[in-house]
């Protein structure tokens, strides 16, 4: 480890703890030459998981992407965005374990919006809109009516 502050290459450890249930190790080091201290951050380096598109090209997948269209379904919605940084983690966490190296972006549609259900009608609409693309305004009433007559909700994939 480089100190950020003279480059130096000799480092102690002073401590260390996980945290983000145990997938990132946290520590905190002084530099032995010039004693600045600097904290580093150890995670585990994920299995790159590429993601199928519509149109059969093939792309990273990304929780900053997941993240962005989260956001749009929740914009104006009185949720904190802790719980949205959070939830994108939940779904990547969910696809990860389900999917080893490829998944199809109509499967992670489908989690994301089997997650967003579970917090946000309205948010779930909206997400819904852009994931089904509707051709027409029946379409999304049909979504929203499915909505509003069922007494027990669940997600309509």
């Amino acid at each position: 480890m480089q100190c950020p502050s003279c480059q130096h290459t000799d480092d102690k450890v002073l401590e260390s703890r996980t945290i983000q249930t145990g997938s990132i190790i946290r520590r905190r080091r002084e530099c032995n030459q010039c004693s600045f201290r600097y904290t580093t951050y150890e995670k585990i380096e994920a299995q790159p998981l590429l993601v199928l598109k519509k149109n059969g090209k093939k792309q990273p997948f990304t929780k900053e992407k997941l993240l962005i269209g989260i956001q749009r379904a929740f914009e104006k919605r009185p949720i904190p965005f802790s719980d949205i940084k959070d939830l994108a983690g939940q779904i990547e966490e969910t696809i990860r374990q389900q999917f080893n190296f490829e998944i199809s972006s109509s499967d992670v549609g489908k989690i994301t919006l089997e997650a967003i259900f579970k917090i946000d009608q309205v948010a779930y609409l909206r997400f819904a809109s852009v994931y089904q693309t509707f051709d027409s305004i029946e379409e999304f009433k049909h979504l929203v009516n499915q909505l509003q007559n069922r007494e027990i909700y669940q997600p309509i994939l």
